[in-house]
């Protein structure tokens, strides 16, 4: 029956390259070995020297399992001596199920081979004790200080419960079947969720709700009960009358357990919410895929349906073996969902291990798993695309934008667009027109000299370098002048590392080194290349700026606490790239690189975006471009399918963020720097690349139209003289008009220039292009969580939204609307806050009302009033939303016309509208023109119209007031009206020449 049902899951699953990569996990005796190198190193390091706890006899169970499946005497050995060890005595625990734990081995080792001393103090203690008596209003199964208190029941007893059905087998005293039965019922009635068919691990969990306001059911809670089940299925007789009802129950789980499953064979530490902790967690994978290969076993579970999901779970579990046989991201000792790193194990992570492995053991050598069963059963991936990326259609759990790639993907080729054409040449020609510029400001150190400080800033010189090196690696025609100069400046800012130097942002020198040092092999001379190899060694990495210390591996309380603190900084992440690259030439610390990357995961969300203080937008994509880079150049560590997943998602929400004009959003500090559109390039070149290489035309078209509007971006930012403007205005460089006060004009421009040489790397020329999501629209993304914003596109107009502002870069309202025949900056392209704008200013395009008591309220001084949103439509010419607050409502629409907005205000007898106008970019001034209900502005040609629609005959005004922007400099136009309702468009128009 199990090989009828083999065949047809062969035949329903395509091939899998992953599954060629890792069949060698399903050969015999690398099963065998590995369970013994497993087995071996949890000998050799015990949790204590002494114990027969729930931890040990956990391990135990595995050991006995392991016997069973291979028949190997040592494993038999290891268990005998043990119970000798103890005398096979009851666990010495208080909680009632949990002394039961090492009974479970004696019992096994009792129906073996009989001998009375094996389950004498078994039988005399449930006899004697007061606590196995059951008796009215007390139980003996709850949680020791409370273990008679009906209250204080919980999952985790449950694994026990096969001792009572051994006791059974070894006595036929039916008293065992009769505790077993009540006390199992009896604690699955009080925790058990019917609708999930899981069980919360005890009754204080439920009603609990994680961050993201899911249940928490924790997932090695329900391990104990799903393989315990399996084990208790095993000896308890198949007449008895229970045995149905634990059949219909074990069924139920394991469907609601495979559906949980992630794509990388793990199961997370909250059954409910994968992303309440986003790292795998092996002790309850391990329990689950026992599970579910012993019901396949029996024949209890169907094989098509659930061998899939075992063979995604044993190869998860290899990956969580480090070489000596430590086994890790095992959650450590606790009663909910934590955190668990590489470095966490525990004895019983082992045992589940022992335990799986046997039963996959036993599926391969009965021929139920094949290596055509195994390829088949590995999901469709690659290095950079997850499975998820490979379904015909996505689902909310591969991503919360799932319905809006879907219904990009299927409107996609209706939509034509004129190729920008670009090549990789283009990247380096803009690299080019920079160094040439840049290579007169070094001096004789080799050090690049800010122009304008008239000092070297930050991580100038190692960008420079790493510039050069991509010229001179693709054979780009410079003078060899420059090619020197650019070795020259790799040679000071590695002696600056190797020296623990670096203008204190170390942090940000050993990437772009490394890709140096790399690109300039066929280039540099043996003794320069021997030279850089030897300060590459010597680099410090505590010596980072935001190094962070790892934690001892076993100190798991600290290790909550420093990973609930505070590690989001992209300094770390940066720096941890940096270490990594070192890695690969045999420096560095490998698990130092694994460490940060697992701290770091708290800051990424679903949407797989990067948070740190204040959410920047800028420094979300920051982070994660290095981190994408690691993957594209072969970062296969233990954290590596968590990332895979995690980027895929963060580029396709930057994909759906993108506007018309290849720009990043706005959002918070360092937004508006022509960095932003080039790290851009780098992440959707790699995907572009990624998409291809899967034979996925139409995502490789999307993402490399992405990139190509990414750079149109850049380009647009270019000065005469070959350089960037830093920020999207066009004052001269003295003046720093928009810049942070880190904003440096060498910097950021070889900065620019290190991603976009990154780009040029990663760049594939053979990739048609196609539509993107900013050239289609027809969605609107709520990206609420931290980042506060809404970004919405219809026929290629697009609207930002900011629910909440932060009041220092930006107010709460429209934040942003870029009309593809407009002009992006004149859209507007931000609202004014306190930063640049003033103290207490906050002006957006949106609403102002009069009070009762006579003063005015606005909507983009709001703070810490979340609104409700509902998306009305989504269609690719329309799409509108509506965002609710308590005292005011906007409803807008995005159509080929442009962006029209309805405001609602409760309570107010007078509405004002606003719209801030850039009348000035730093090099001209916009042609405005005012005429009653209309404003036209027009810059360089192109122009965008503000209409009031509704009321008829209002008048708009000018302020009078000029205030500093990110841009340049803004007015404030408005009109009032009686009443509580007003409709207004902003659409563009070609304009004319001012």
């Amino acid at each position: 029956m199990i090989r009828t049902l083999i065949f047809t899951f062969l035949t329903a699953l395509a091939f899998s390259a992953g599954g060629r990569e890792h069949a060698s996990y399903f050969e015999p005796e690398v099963i065998r070995s590995t369970m013994k190198r497993v087995n071996a190193y949890a000998v050799e390091h015990p949790w204590r020297e002494y114990d027969r706890d729930w931890i040990r006899a956990t391990l135990y169970t595995g050991v006995m399992e392991a016997y069973h499946a291979t028949g190997d005497p040592a494993y038999l050995q290891q268990a005998e001596t043990w119970a000798e060890k103890h005398h096979y005595s009851l666990g010495h625990e208080h909680s009632g199920f949990n002394r039961m734990f090492c009974t479970m081995t004696w019992l096994e080792l009792y129906l073996l081979q009989p001998d009375p001393k094996k389950i004498e103090h078994i039988e005399a203690g449930l006899q004697k004790e007061k606590l196995f008596k059951p008796e009215i209003g007390r139980i003996w199964y709850g949680h020791e200080p409370h273990q008679t208190d009906a209250g204080w029941v919980y999952a985790d007893s449950l694994y026990a419960a096969p001792a009572f059905a051994m006791l059974f087998q070894a006595t036929g005293n039916r008293h065992y079947l009769d505790l077993l039965h009540d006390a199992f019922w009896n604690i699955t009635d009080k925790i058990y969720d019917s609708e999930d068919d899981l069980y919360y691990r005890d009754p204080h969990y439920i009603g609990k709700k994680s961050a993201y306001g899911e249940k928490v059911l924790w997932a090695r809670g329900n391990g104990w009960v799903f393989a315990g089940m399996a084990r208790l299925l095993k000896y308890l007789p198949k007449e008895d009358p229970y045995y149905g009802r634990y059949v219909e129950l074990y069924k139920k789980m394991a469907a609601s357990l495979a559906g949980r499953q992630g794509d990388d064979g793990f199961w997370r530490a909250n059954l409910a919410d994968d992303w309440h902790y986003r790292m795998p967690e092996s002790s309850s994978t391990a329990f689950f895929t026992a599970g579910f290969a012993w019901g396949v076993r029996e024949g209890i579970l169907d094989a098509a349906t659930y061998l899939p999901v075992v063979i995604r779970g044993w190869d998860a579990l290899n990956s969580a073996i480090h070489p000596d046989g430590f086994m890790g991201w095992i959650q450590p000792v606790d009663a909910a969902p934590r955190p668990s790193h590489p470095k966490s194990t525990q004895e019983y992570g082992v045992g589940l291990f022992l335990y799986a492995g046997a039963q996959v053991y036993q599926l391969v050598k009965e021929g139920v798993i094949t290596p055509e069963v195994v390829n088949a059963g590995l999901p469709e991936q690659s290095r950079l695309l997850p499975p998820a990326a490979f379904t015909d259609a996505f689902i909310p759990a591969n991503h919360p934008a799932a319905k809006q790639m879907n219904a990009f993907l299927a409107h996609q080729s209706r939509k034509e667009i004129k190729p920008l054409g670009y090549k990789r040449e283009d990247y380096l020609e803009v690299i080019a027109g920079q160094v040439k510029v840049m290579h007169t400001f070094q001096n004789k150190e080799g050090r690049i000299i800010d122009p304008v400080d008239h000092m070297e800033r930050y991580y100038s010189t190692p960008c420079y370098a790493h510039s050069v090196a991509a010229l001179a690696a693709s054979g780009y025609p410079v003078r060899d002048e420059i090619i020197e100069s650019g070795m020259k400046a790799l040679d000071v800012a590695l002696g600056d590392m190797a020296a623990d130097s670096g203008m204190g942002h170390s942090d940000f020198y050993t990437w772009p080194m490394v890709l140096a040092v790399e690109l300039l092999d066929g280039v540099a001379s043996e003794e320069r290349k021997a030279e850089w190899r030897r300060k590459l060694g010597e680099i410090d990495h505590t010596k980072y700026h935001f190094y962070r210390k790892p934690v001892d591996p076993l100190d798991h309380r600290g290790f909550y606490k420093i990973y609930n603190g505070h590690f989001a900084i992209n300094w770390n992440l940066v720096h941890t790239a940096g270490e990594w690259a070192r890695t690969r030439h045999g420096f560095g610390d490998p698990w130092y690189v694994d460490y940060c990357l697992t701290m770091q995961l708290k800051n990424f969300s679903k949407y797989g975006m990067y948070n740190e203080g204040g959410n920047p937008l800028a420094y979300d994509l920051f982070a994660r471009h290095y981190l994408n880079g690691m993957l594209e150049k072969g970062y296969d560590s233990y954290v590596y399918s968590t990332y895979r997943d995690i980027l895929w998602r963060g580029a396709w929400t930057s994909l759906l963020m993108q506007s018309p004009f290849g720009e990043l959003p706005t959002g918070f500090r360092s937004s508006h720097h022509i960095w932003n559109e080039a790290e851009q390039a780098v992440v959707f070149e790699i995907y572009a690349a990624a998409y291809a290489k899967a034979g996925k035309k139409a995502e490789a078209g999307a993402f490399k139209r992405a990139a190509n509007l990414s750079l149109a971006s850049v380009k647009s930012w270019m000065r005469p003289d070959g350089t960037g403007y830093v920020v999207k205005n066009r004052y001269p460089i003295e003046a720093k008009h928009g810049y942070e006060r880190y904003s440096k004009h060498s910097c950021y421009n070889l900065l620019t220039c290190s991603m976009l040489a990154q780009a040029w790397q990663f760049a594939d020329d053979s990739i048609e292009e196609l539509p993107a999501p900013a050239d289609t629209g027809g969605y609107v993304v709520p990206v609420l969580r931290h980042f506060r914003k809404i970004f919405a596109n219809a026929a290629g107009n697009y609207v930002e939204y900011d629910i909440n502002g932060d009041h220092q870069y930006n107010p709460t309202g429209l934040l942003r609307i870029h009309l593809k025949n407009g002009h992006p900056q004149l859209g507007p392209s931000d609202g004014a806050a306190s930063q640049f704008s003033g103290k207490g200013v906050n002006l957006a395009v949106g609403p102002s009302w009069k009070k009762a008591d006579g003063t005015w309220e606005k909507l983009a001084d709001y703070n810490g009033k979340n609104p409700w949103i509902e998306i009305l439509e989504e269609s690719v010419d329309t799409v509108r939303f509506k965002v609710v607050y308590p005292d005011v409502t906007q409803t807008i629409t995005v159509d080929s016309r442009g962006v029209t907005v309805e405001d609602v205000v409760k309570d107010s007898d007078k509405i004002r509208v606003s719209f801030p106008a850039l009348v000035f970019d730093g090099r001209e001034r916009t042609l405005v023109e005012l005429k009653e209900h209309q404003l036209r502005l027009t810059l360089n040609g192109k122009g965008v119209v503000f209409s009031v629609l509704q009321p008829a005959g209002l008048q708009l005004k000018r302020s009078g007031v000029e205030l500093n922007h990110r841009n340049g400099v803004v007015e404030e136009f408005s009109a009032e009206t009686p009443g509580s309702r007003i409709i207004y468009r902003i659409s563009a128009t070609p304009g004319a020449t001012p």
